[in-house]
């Protein structure tokens, strides 16, 4: 436990500094959260448009980080809501199930997602569809609830580039494709002999 603690003390500075830089790209969460071939299927128009607000992302891990950690949304003020801060704190058990907790939206009136699950079954016994990112605040932990705290977890708070960077190399053929010698308008590297 030392080790962790040793690590986190060094790292925590960094990710500090890391979002002091991100701060400085309007939408940068937004957009790195939207590149993920998973979440970009379950954000709707409407969370989009709230998450437009989204001032930063957190991960921070419990004391023992075997035991759970918080992925905390900042927001600044909004329409939609009058928290600023939404947080899902996930916790882990021995037999290495996981269960969460999630922090209350207080949404204005008439600003609640329609469809919105409050986390309750359906009549069917099953819970509510989804019907907007939100809804992942509202219910427990099961199925894609797990795999969406994983992707903000061990994708998105430790590399966020990475899913901007394989967006831009899905968009083309990449650097590979060009020739030697070539630049980007298919002309020589003006080395050509007259």
């Amino acid at each position: 436990m030392k080790i962790v603690h040793k690590y986190n003390k060094i790292r925590d500075p960094v990710y500090a500094r890391r979002n002091d830089i991100i701060n400085c790209f309007p939408d940068f969460w937004l957009s790195t959260i939207l590149l993920h071939p998973v979440l970009e299927i379950i954000f709707t128009g409407y969370d989009k448009e709230v998450f437009g607000y989204l001032d930063s992302l957190t991960m921070e891990d419990f004391p023992d980080p075997r035991e759970g950690y918080y992925i905390t949304f900042t927001f600044k003020p909004n329409p939609y809501f009058r928290n600023t801060k939404l947080t899902k704190t996930i916790n882990f058990s021995d037999g290495g199930t996981q269960k969460s907790v999630s922090s209350g939206i207080f949404w204005k009136r008439g600003k609640k997602p329609k469809g919105e699950s409050n986390g309750r079954k359906g009549g069917n016994k099953r819970p509510v569809r989804w019907e907007s990112f939100f809804s992942w605040f509202s219910h427990p932990l099961v199925d894609m609830d797990e795999e969406v705290a994983k992707i903000f977890r061990e994708e998105l708070w430790l590399d966020p580039i990475a899913h901007i960077n394989n967006d831009e190399e899905g968009d083309g053929e990449g650097e590979s494709a060009k020739g030697d010698g070539e630049d980007d308008r298919g002309e020589g590297d003006g080395s050509e002999e007259a």
